[in-house]
């Protein structure tokens, strides 16, 4: 494997005056808001707990008003499912099993003894005091000691993949399966009858129980289904749904039903289930709800968070004021630098301050799945959604019109535009289209394209378009999208998920499992750089001016690389190994990342700031301190290489941006002098003030970066 020996890369060698913690280079941000709320947990006094994916538990004493995390003691913050025994003993279940808090969530202990699978989708307590939990594969467990110890109980049990459960007044335990159907104990678990008569669809999410005693299931696909018989023989009740695929139900003090589906929001019957009507959150997909007191409801929505209503769900507020784990899968730079934010379950964002603060843009959206968003030379924005197609807003994001003319496929991943304006849009499974009227009407192009399962696309400054997909590697059009030629010579990965070019034309995908692959020869042939990259998801990458890379990736966090991605390193003090799904710079250099679950992102200093900090380095190489220093008009610069490399020597200003390269070559062992005469790559003479001179030498297996800082005086 190569070694790569660096001083320090000049621009993330950074001072943090401002906080406590001067390793931190990554800060979140005050936004975008929202999350996915998995469960909601309501006290006796009215106080609310929800699971929130990749966020935890969160506590409102409020009524949604405003909303704590409640961490301490939790390592596993994929959380499914939250509740309370009638102790009032907290219990969460996650990705890695089960954890209890005796102090209202103040703090947690992990509680898996004896639980074999750790993925618990659901828990609920009996009437006598025991517990019971559904995991996802391993089938249901028990507890007679308020979690201390777990036994497995799945005798009878044949689909151990548990996503609900319930209890009736009597004692008996259901569990609600993906694929099995339902499955009915009447003896705590010790073993279980399947009861699926007339239950045509056996993917259950969700089971309840009226106050008659009447069960209800909530399938995927096959919408909800009626029993009168505790479970022994079921009806299909959908008259009035849109949507059969229903992810929770719920039941008030009244008798009212209301279910959750999965893009059309709340259903609510107000007779045990023979019509439906709806009752808002329409587009939305809804995984929870919870009935409070008073006609008071609580929703919990994928990206969108917490809703309120206290009118029975005729109308709705979204009440997320300290949740900040929503899905940012795009970033853009708005005309004036503001930062736009493709948030999928809850829409487009902005913000004017730097993420400070941010504004929800979405008149006019009726799909706020959101999967990209791109800004055209006129300032117009596009935003590309999961089943919705593409919307335009020619006012900044304060209104949107759905332009989908020609648009056979509505499932948008990815934009792009040459040149002369010409919208490119890249969809799973319909291949590319293509507008030349700002998107009022789209074509097909796919002419050669052989997988149309589209994930990035970019062009570069030649006019060439590449799309990237799903796995069949790289096509790349040289005819503005009239046809296409894949270009995997050397990519070993085929499932691509995003592309970056640098001021050079030099292409980098970045795939997922493979790493990052670059091309000097338009796509023709690829190489692997992956040195120091140890999570090869890479989800996006981002260019800096001066060449420098970002790669952020899928689990991992962010990576950059100083040398066109011969060596990484990571950066992710702050930001902790989150998903990053996509990276930007804005002007003034500071790096945003948005994530998958988290927000947003942000370094806390710019990126264009530097230091130089010595470090103990090899001897092949060695950069003197240029002579004289200060200077006017012109400066030497000596070097010597104890070894045969390729030398690149660069002089940047303060703001990273790179002002003249003075030599790039393959030189012998021995000294070396070259002068910089203080102008830049154009022969323009630059202003005074402070510049930095970048010695890059290579030389079998090592990378050398060494840097000095000089000051031009005029």
């Amino acid at each position: 494997m190569k070694r790569s020996f660096i001083v320090v890369p000049f621009f993330l060698v950074i001072l943090f005056p401002m906080i406590s913690n001067a390793q931190d280079f990554w800060q979140k941000t005050n936004g975008p808001e929202g999350g996915y709320a998995r469960s909601i947990a309501i006290t006796t006094s009215g106080d609310l707990f929800i699971a929130v994916y990749k966020g935890g538990v969160f506590c409102s004493t409020n009524s949604g008003n405003s909303w704590t995390q409640k961490i301490n003691g939790m390592t596993i913050l994929d959380v499914n499912y939250v509740t309370l025994n009638s102790s009032g003993d907290l219990f969460a279940g996650t990705s890695g099993g089960i954890f209890r808090s005796t102090d209202s969530g103040n703090s947690w202990s992990q509680k898996n003894n004896g639980l074999t699978n750790n993925s618990v989708k659901c828990i609920i307590t009996n009437s006598g005091g025991d517990m019971f939990t559904g995991t996802w594969g391993g089938g249901v467990f028990r507890s007679t000691d308020n979690g201390d110890s777990w036994t497995q109980v799945n005798s009878g049990l044949t689909n151990t993949y548990i996503r609900c459960l319930t209890t009736d007044t009597s004692g008996n335990l259901f569990a609600g399966t993906g694929g099995g159907g339902v499955f009915r104990s009447t003896d705590s678990g010790s073993s279980w009858t399947q009861i699926n008569t007339n239950l045509t669809n056996k993917i259950i999410y969700s089971l309840a129980f009226n106050s008659n005693g009447d069960l209800f299931a909530g399938t995927w696909g096959g919408g909800v289904f009626r029993s009168t018989n505790s479970g022994d023989s079921w009806i299909q009740i959908n008259n009035g749904l849109i949507n059969y695929c229903i992810t929770t139900i719920a039941i008030d003090s009244n008798d009212d039903l209301f279910i959750g589906t999965y893009g059309d929001g709340v259903f609510h019957s107000t007779n045990n289930g023979d019509s439906w009507s709806v009752k808002g959150l329409e587009n939305m997909d809804v995984y929870s709800i919870a009935c409070g007191s008073s006609s008071e409801l609580f929703a919990g929505v994928h990206g969108g968070g917490i809703f309120h209503s206290t009118d029975n769900g005729n109308s709705w507020t979204q009440k997320n004021n300290g949740i900040l784990n929503s899905f940012v899968n795009d970033l853009v730079l708005g005309q004036s630098g503001e930062i736009i934010a493709a948030d999928y379950g809850d829409g487009i964002f902005r913000s004017t301050d730097n993420g400070n603060s941010w504004a929800k843009l979405n008149p006019g959206i009726t799909n706020i799945s959101i999967n990209c968003v791109e800004i055209n030379s006129s300032g117009d924005l596009f935003v590309g959604t999961q089943g919705g197609g593409v919307f335009r807003s020619t006012d900044n994001g304060n209104s949107w019109t759905q332009i989908n003319s020609g648009l056979t496929n509505n499932a948008i991943n990815s934009f792009t535009f040459n040149s002369s304006g010409d919208l490119f849009a890249g969809t799973y499974g319909g291949g590319v289209f293509r507008s030349t009227d700002n998107g009022d009407s789209w074509i097909e192009k796919n002419n050669g394209l052989t997988n149309k399962s589209i994930f990035p696309l970019t062009i570069d400054s030649s006019g060439n378009i590449f799309a990237g997909t799903y796995n069949s590697g790289v096509f790349r059009s040289t005819d503005n999208g009239g046809s296409w030629t894949e270009t995997n010579s050397g990519l070993t990965n085929m499932s691509i998920r995003s592309f970056a070019v640098n001021s050079s034309g030099d292409l980098f995908v970045g795939t997922y499992g493979g790493g990052v692959f670059y091309s000097t020869d338009n796509g023709d042939s690829w190489t692997e750089k992956n040195n120091g990259l140890i999570n090869k998801y890479v989800s996006s990458l981002c260019v800096k001016s001066s060449g420098d890379l970002f790669a952020g990736t899928n689990g991992g966090g962010v990576f950059y690389s100083t040398d066109s991605g011969n060596s990484w390193t990571k950066i992710n003090s702050g930001l902790e190994d989150k998903e990053i799904r996509t990276l930007l710079i804005n002007s003034s250099g500071y790096l945003f990342a948005g994530t998958w679950g988290s927000s947003v992102f942000r370094s806390i200093e710019s990126t264009t700031g530097v230091k130089e900090i010595e470090m103990d380095m090899p001897h092949s190489f060695i950069l003197e301190q240029n002579y004289p220093n200060p200077f006017n008009p012109g400066t030497n610069i000596r070097y010597r290489l104890l070894k045969q490399a390729e030398v690149k020597v660069t002089v940047f200003d303060l703001q990273g941006r790179r002002i003249k390269v003075l030599t790039k070559t393959l030189q012998q062992a021995g000294s070396y002098t070259i002068r910089w005469d203080g102008t830049d790559d154009n022969g323009k003479p630059v202003s005074s003030g402070q510049y930095f001179c970048r010695l890059e030498a290579t030389a079998g297996s090592e990378h050398y970066i060494k840097m000095k800082k000089m000051i031009l005086i005029h």
